[in-house]
């Protein structure tokens, strides 16, 4: 998948694009997990303005939670 902010992997799409509510990312250092997730809740919050909702509305309709002190940053 090619967004204009990230060229992601077929399997990085595939986490960005899914309809799931909730999706674990397991892989090693350096492999893309952080880049995968802001990709996805970013798609998320612009599927959120795409409805109709406003800016904060769709904020709120994200919930991210991370394991690691750089990727928290």
């Amino acid at each position: 998948m090619k967004t204009k902010l990230f060229d992601l992997t077929p399997e990085q799409s595939a986490a960005v694009a899914s309809k799931a509510r909730v999706v674990v990312l397991t892989a090693g250092a350096g492999t893309g997990k952080t880049t995968t997730l802001v990709a996805r809740y970013l798609a998320a919050v612009q599927a959120g303005l795409d409805a109709g909702q406003p800016l904060e509305a769709a904020l709120a309709e994200v919930l991210a939670v991370t394991f690691t002190r750089k990727a928290a940053r």
